[in-house]
């Protein structure tokens, strides 16, 4: 429920802890997004609530993989990429591409959705049915291009991260991840507010017997610490404000043996569920 995630836990012990001030969270991030759409979000919209402080919620599992459009099968979404010269330029060439496909008719339809929920669902299920078969078509083209080995990593799998050699594709992606993440700082500190990055947990990093599933099968090393390292490395070396939640939310589940991602009979597996948004909350804050 909305009360217990981690925004409004956090807005709850930040005003029952304080009598001069009155403290407003507020949640901008979406499913899906990567560094580069959080930042546009921000530009676009967080400045003019005109934030003391910004926290960027740094997902390890999936947000290296949706920073490269590479690795992204190239979804509709924000892409920064190096330019010749190796500076960091935004690419909008799938945003242009989608708004030139649009026919009078989807233009129609696209003014239809904002108005309409039932317009908007179903414009939803579209789009997700169109990416999984692209996301199909990709993986059958590199599997054609590569055949697959049984007990290999798929480069496009987000396990990727935990892997201590990087291929030139992911090695791009967190160099990216790195330029887009200085940027959203700069940012931030430009328009007079103070930046924070905070990384969340997977559940093989929290729940050691998803570590032995995810493990199991492969013919690689996994190091599911690495990806927190990595990140923890680069902002004590850029000077960023940083919070490791994983470390604290792996403890909790070895001590009191609940679970904190997943429900039910998915339980340790997917998001967060109420203990891990509980301890989050009260790690930030």
């Amino acid at each position: 429920s909305l009360e217990n995630t981690v925004s409004a836990r956090l807005e709850r012990a930040l005003n029952e802890h304080s009598d001069a001030v009155k403290f407003e969270v507020l949640s901008l991030g979406q499913s899906g997004f990567g560094t580069t759409d959080a930042y546009m979000r921000y530009l676009n919209f967080g400045i003019q609530y005109v934030p003391d402080l910004v926290i960027l919620a740094f997902l390890t599992g999936n947000d290296f993989r949706n920073n490269s459009k590479i690795l992204n099968h190239e979804s509709l979404a924000f892409y920064y990429v190096f330019d010749e010269n190796n500076d960091l330029i935004l690419d909008r060439s799938l945003f242009d591409e989608y708004h030139k496909g649009l026919t009078v008719p989807k233009r129609i339809f696209q003014a239809l959705k904002r108005k309409s929920y039932l317009a908007s669902l179903l414009s939803e299920r579209i789009f997700l049915l169109k990416q999984q078969y692209q996301h199909s078509d990709i993986r059958d083209h590199l599997k054609r291009d590569k055949p697959e080995v049984e007990g290999t990593l798929d480069e496009f799998s987000d396990l990727n991260i935990y892997l201590p050699k990087l291929t030139p594709r992911w090695r791009e992606a967190f160099d990216i991840t790195e330029a887009v993440i200085k940027k959203f700082r700069d940012s931030v500190s430009q328009h007079g507010a103070k930046f924070l990055l905070v990384t969340l947990s997977n559940p093989e990093q929290v729940h050691h017997e998803i570590q032995q599933e995810v493990t199991k099968g492969y013919q690689v090393s996994f190091d599911f610490e690495q990806p927190d390292i990595f990140l923890e490395s680069f902002a004590k070396r850029n000077n960023i404000m940083f919070l490791k939640l994983m470390p604290r939310l792996k403890e909790y589940h070895l001590q009191t043996g609940k679970y904190l991602h997943g429900f039910g009979a998915s339980r340790g597996r997917g998001h967060w569920n109420e203990h891990g948004h509980k301890i989050a909350a009260g790690m930030i804050f």
